[in-house]
């Protein structure tokens, strides 16, 4: 039975006898999140730019009358800034490879109630430290998870950015 006013479990539950495979399931739970913060400001700039280009490219036409050699530069002008945007905004930020470690120290900067224990728990790793014992790394380990789960660091991270991306980009 559990206690009503205890916070309520998540996706990586118990915190005794916590496993490595548990915490880095909370790092990448906030990867994914993170990356999807990404795409939607990388969605968001595309579609700002590609509209000022659009009308842009519209003003030019208008100036040069509609002829169709400027139609023709025009177009194709328009569609390689487009996939230019693509690569930059979307492409490149997402193809970026964020190390489980540096993860870590982004939960940290963002949830200071964690006060240095994800990312130490990660810097062991799953095997630990030559000097650490095992029960010092299962410890530490517990208490990361534990952390994590009051803080519901996973999900309370991201949270403020994506309702603002998504509502920019619903309009």
């Amino acid at each position: 039975m559990s206690d009503p006013g205890a916070f309520p479990r998540s996706s990586f539950e118990p915190a005794a006898g916590a496993t490595f495979d548990q915490l880095i399931a909370v790092v990448r739970s906030v990867r994914r999140r993170w990356r999807l913060r990404v795409a939607l400001r990388g969605t968001v700039t595309v579609l700002v730019l590609g509209f000022l280009v659009f009308f842009a490219s519209v003003a030019a036409m208008d100036h040069f009358l509609y002829s169709a050699g400027a139609v023709r530069a025009l177009r194709a002008l328009v569609w390689i800034t487009l996939a230019a945007l693509v690569v930059r905004f979307l492409a490149l930020p997402l193809l970026q490879r964020v190390s489980d470690r540096q993860v870590a120290m982004y939960i940290e900067e963002h949830e200071p109630t964690l006060e240095a224990a994800l990312l130490t728990a990660v810097e062991l790793g799953p095997e630990g430290s030559p000097s650490a014992s095992p029960a010092l790394r299962l410890r530490v380990i517990e208490r990361a998870v534990e952390a994590c789960r009051e803080a519901d660091a996973a999900r309370r991270i991201e949270r403020p950015r994506l309702q603002k991306l998504a509502s920019a980009l619903a309009g």
